[in-house]
């Protein structure tokens, strides 16, 4: 391969590469803050349920699905926020991250997809 092709496929890698990593920007916890708490998330989750979710400003946390409703309360984290349900999970705390892809929401657990979801 001569000079000039391996030049364009390094310049055709590092565009794949810069677009990827732009594909879904994981969100610190102040964008978390600002980007989503206060509004309803419409959504599903990784096994297809659908979901609603909504952090209040004052850390209460409510998720409806198909099979339940429940209350909880959240917070923010050194990498994204944690959640603790009333019922969901066994009343357990959970940490979550989440990623954002244009007006798409990822939510991961311990870097497994949980949910994804838009702002309504």
């Amino acid at each position: 391969m001569d000079k000039r092709n391996t030049a364009l496929l390094s310049v055709i890698f590092g565009l794949f590469v810069l677009g990827s990593a732009r594909a879904a920007d994981t969100l610190t916890p102040q964008q978390f803050s600002e980007q989503l708490v206060g509004k309803t998330l419409i959504g599903h989750t990784v096994d297809g349920q659908p979901v609603t979710v909504r952090f209040n400003p004052d850390g209460s946390a409510e998720i409806r699905t198909n099979k339940t409703q429940d209350t909880g309360h959240w917070h923010l984290s050194d990498t994204g926020y944690c959640l603790t349900w009333t019922r969901l999970r066994g009343g357990k705390e959970r940490c979550l991250t989440a990623q954002r892809d244009g007006d798409l929401y990822r939510t991961y657990i311990d870097g497994r997809p949980n949910a994804e979801f838009r702002p309504e």
